[in-house]
């Protein structure tokens, strides 16, 4: 019996491992966003951007 709930537990959580991603890169697109929008979109930073957004955005998410 406990072999099943353990299994269940497993499955529940690998389920739920794409929404999670999803949200989590949809959170830093918008974030990555808005840090380009507030240095003038100019060219050469994307990689900074998004690196910058990804850091914001996991402190945000382990609170």
């Amino acid at each position: 019996m406990s072999d099943t709930n353990s299994k269940n537990a497993t499955s529940t959580t690998k389920s739920n491992k794409p929404n999670v991603d999803s949200h989590r890169h949809s959170k830093i697109k918008a974030e990555a966003y808005e840090l380009a929008s507030a240095r003038g979109f100019k060219n050469g930073n994307q990689m900074e951007d998004w690196l910058a957004a990804e850091k914001t955005v996991d402190i945000q998410l382990s609170r």
